[in-house]
């Protein structure tokens, strides 16, 4: 297991070359954390926000919740901007804040995939705005600020190229990796 220094934080690095498409990041308790692993999940050729739901469940996870700022910067830190932030806006990667058909506009409603309370937010400055009455799924923009959209990319078609996985790990797993072992996490092929 490697460990290595990421911002002010410690945290696990774990690879499963051939099973992901990319790195698994683990947000330590040792450091404040929650002990999940999070993973960026690129794709140039644009995904919605459907698809990278269905994609995070299959693997085993699911899109990433941000509940608190420590949280909020952890993710936003484990990114390339080069690679996943694109267009003239920035458009960064999905995470699993969604806001259900029916809510008050633009601010009611919002909601994490997995139930958790949307408590802490970190929106641009202007969001959400609902803009073409449309956008209902959360993304980064433009650094570690948060923006609605629409499920298929901005409105000017532009689709976003990627999305963030978080992971539970089950308690044997964390015993494993402790012992200095590598799992896969509840992740299938």
């Amino acid at each position: 297991m490697k460990c290595r220094l990421l911002g002010p934080m410690l945290v696990t690095v774990v690879m499963f070359c051939g099973v992901c498409q990319g790195v698994l990041v683990q947000w330590s308790s040792d450091v404040g954390g929650n002990d999940h692993f999070y993973e960026v999940v690129s794709v140039p050729s644009g995904i919605s926000w459907y698809q990278a739901n269905t994609s995070a469940m299959s693997a085993g996870g699911y899109l990433a919740t941000i509940t608190s700022a420590a949280e909020n910067s952890f993710v936003y830190s484990i990114l390339d901007y080069d690679m996943h932030f694109i267009g003239e806006w920035d458009w960064g990667p999905w995470l699993g804040g969604y806001q259900p058909a029916g809510s008050a506009e633009p601010y009611g409603g919002w909601r994490w995939v997995t139930g958790e309370p949307f408590t802490y937010t970190n929106w641009k400055p202007g969001n959400p705005d609902n803009a073409g009455g449309i956008e209902n799924y959360l993304h980064f923009l433009q650094g570690p600020q948060w923006n609605d959209i629409a499920p298929y990319g901005a409105w000017n078609s532009i689709p976003l190229e990627g999305y963030i996985v978080e992971y539970i790990p089950e308690p044997a797993t964390l015993l494993f990796l402790g012992l200095g072992g590598l799992s896969v996490l509840r992740r299938r092929v």
